[in-house]
């Protein structure tokens, strides 16, 4: 039994570890085998990484039928509880959850944006914000960063998005602006008086 995960019982934690070996289950799933792995303790308050991790020797996780490369390095989001093995005794272990790391998914959104104009750029980054908040918020999905807390995060991301918002705004209001300055040059005003309709 892993004794030093009893305390976490319940809690979301960050899993690392390296892809040691896969054993396919007729369901099409795999377990897979994390070797040196640690657990570090999930607060959105902080980034995830923690100084002081929990150490443990190997973990096993159930993972879809696309399969990580034995030897690369597997990071994911779970919650540790209680299971059962196969021959029916107890042991702790940690169940992966639904969760995005916001290290990739910033390096994806900007990725996918490059391409775009600036207003397309700004109204798809503002979507995809909206989007994670709402997930957060009803609690579908959980946010982690190595990098950052999960709360400095959605607050930088919230003014980031509101920039862009206001940014775009302005840029809308000057092309306007010019197209009504050039419209009027090309039509000035005739000194003829207009006849209102009656």
């Amino acid at each position: 039994m892993r004794d030093e995960l009893r305390p976490l019982e319940g809690q979301l934690v960050i899993v690392t570890g390296r892809v040691n070996n896969h054993q396919h289950r007729p369901q099409g799933h795999y377990d897979t085998c994390l070797r040196d792995i640690e657990v570090h303790p999930f607060d959105p308050a902080r980034p995830a990484i923690s100084p002081n991790p929990i150490q443990l020797d190997h973990l096993w996780f159930l993972e879809p039928p696309i399969i990580s490369k034995v030897g690369s390095e597997k990071m994911y989001m779970g919650r540790v509880s209680f299971y059962t093995r196969s021959d029916g005794s107890l042991d702790i272990g940690i169940n992966p959850i639904k969760s995005m790391c916001l290290d990739h998914a910033i390096d994806d959104i900007f990725r996918s944006g490059l391409a775009m104009n600036r207003d397309d750029r700004a109204d798809f980054t503002a979507g995809v914000f909206r989007f994670l908040f709402k997930e957060v918020e009803q609690g579908r999905a959980f946010l982690w960063s190595e990098r950052m807390s999960t709360v400095e995060f959605l607050i930088d991301a919230g003014k980031a998005a509101k920039r862009l918002r206001e940014e775009r705004d302005l840029n809308e209001a000057a092309r306007l602006s010019s197209q009504m300055a050039l419209i009027k040059r090309r039509n000035p005003v005739q000194s003829t008086p207009c006849i209102p309709f009656l």
